[in-house]
C-alpha cells in the first residue's frame, strides 16, 4: 500500500493514520512518503532518502530502537 503523506493535524489525516496502524498491526506493510517529521515519528521504520539515494534508516529493521 502507498501513501502520500497525510496530515496528522486533520481529523481526517489522525483518522487515516489510526488505519495505517491498525492495517500494519495486521501485518500490512506501508510505505508513507513524507516531508512531515511528525508523522514520520508515528512509523515502526523510517528510510530517509537524499539526493534519490537512502540517506539513513532507524526503525524496526535497521536494528536501532
Amino acid at each position: 500500500t502507498i501513501a502520500s503523506g497525510p496530515k496528522p493535524s486533520l481529523t481526517t489525516g489522525r483518522e487515516i493514520l489510526a488505519l495505517f496502524q491498525r492495517l500494519n498491526a495486521d501485518g500490512v506493510t506501508l510505505v508513507v512518503v513524507t516531508h512531515d517529521e511528525r508523522l514520520a515519528a508515528q512509523a515502526r521504520r523510517v528510510v530517509t532518502m537524499e539526493d534519490g539515494m537512502v540517506s539513513g534508516e532507524k526503525g524496526a529493521m535497521s536494528g536501532e530502537r
